[in-house]
């Protein structure tokens, strides 16, 4: 452990996402980017000639870092469709987008994220860029593009599948891009021409 790798949070309260109550009036201790104590402020004991850093936070609440499930990083925020996004934006655009809204995800909390969609390999290269150093980002985990049959729903995704062998070859080529865990469109989800009460595959 070096002298500078010391640093002291002080804060309102720490909520530890156990259901405990919260530890009032506290000091956080990490080395490093650990966390090593949680202890009453005023009674941390450090070894002489340490000179940690200091953030004091008197009226903040410490938490674990938030977990988005269900997210899309290429869309934006405002009134555009995001059909029209996709299907206007070209990948580049779309990666840049992705990269921002990951970090204004970070900024805000969340720390792991699921994508759950997107066209081409947008999502899989920032991630790779991510862990390059080119992009901060939450930890991200990603399905790349949803599966849909012919004309589908999210079809300019670019995942197109139909049949027992278009599906399978689907999957192998998704696991293969780096996909974490595959999104199948089961039904119509209300994009363009789609009828979300009719099934896309049977099992």
């Amino acid at each position: 452990m070096t002298i500078s790798a010391i640093t002291l949070i002080n804060t309102k309260a720490v909520i530890d996402g156990t259901g405990s109550k919260p530890m009032e009036n506290v000091t956080v201790v990490l080395e490093g980017a650990i966390i090593k104590a949680i202890q009453p402020r005023g009674q941390i004991s450090l070894p002489t000639g340490y000179n940690p850093r200091i953030l004091d936070f008197p009226d903040g609440y410490l938490l674990p870092g938030l977990v988005d499930v269900h997210t899309h990083l290429m869309f934006g925020g405002w009134s555009k469709h995001y059909e029209e996004v996709i299907t206007g934006d070209s990948d580049e655009i779309s990666l840049l987008r992705a990269s921002k809204n990951a970090l204004t995800h970070l900024r805000c909390g969340v720390t792991t994220l699921r994508d759950n969609g997107s066209r081409n390999k947008v999502t899989f290269d920032l991630r790779e860029g991510a862990l390059r150093g080119y992009a901060t980002t939450p930890r991200l985990f990603l399905c790349g593009r949803p599966v849909t049959l012919t004309g589908g729903h999210f079809h300019w995704c670019n995942q197109e599948a139909d049949g027992v062998v278009g599906v399978r070859s689907a999957v192998r080529q998704l696991v293969k891009d780096g996909a974490d865990h595959i999104k199948i469109m089961a039904a119509g989800g209300g994009t363009t021409i789609t009828d979300n009460r009719r099934p896309s595959y049977t099992v």
